[in-house]
C-alpha cells in the first residue's frame, strides 16, 4: 500500500522539526521522487544533495515555493530525480547492507 502511495507521488515533502531517522527519504529515493525537506541534521545526513532544503522553521508560502521550483521547472527536477536515483544505488549498495547486518547481530 505504500509503494501504491509513492508510486502517486510527484514528489516527498517531509517539512519536519525533527526526525529520528527519516525513513520516508530512505522510500522516496528508493521511488526516485525528488525530495523537499527541512535542513535538520538528520535529514541532511541521510540526503545529502539529493534533497531540495526549506529551514526547519519555514512557513508554509517557503515549502510550496520550493516544491514548486521541484515540480515547476523540468531541469530542476531531473536533477533532483538524478541525485535520487543517485542515492537510492548509494542506499541499495551500502546502507541496505549494513542495516541487515545490524539487524542479525
Amino acid at each position: 500500500m505504500v509503494a501504491d502511495l509513492y508510486a502517486l507521488a510527484d514528489a516527498l515533502v517531509l517539512p519536519s522539526a525533527s526526525e529520528g531517522f527519516g525513513i520516508p527519504l530512505l522510500e522516496a529515493a528508493l521511488h526516485r521522487l525528488p525530495i523537499v525537506c527541512s535542513d535538520i541534521p538528520t535529514l541532511r545526513a541521510l540526503a545529502g544533495d539529493a534533497a531540495t532544503y526549506v529551514g526547519a522553521d519555514a512557513t508554509g508560502e517557503a515549502i510550496a515555493d520550493a516544491v514548486e521550483q521541484v515540480l515547476d521547472h523540468p531541469a530542476a527536477r531531473l536533477r533532483s530525480r538524478a541525485r535520487a536515483l543517485a542515492w537510492s544505488r548509494v542506499l541499495a549498495e551500502r546502507v541496505v547492507p549494513l542495516v541487515l547486518e545490524g539487524s542479525r547481530s
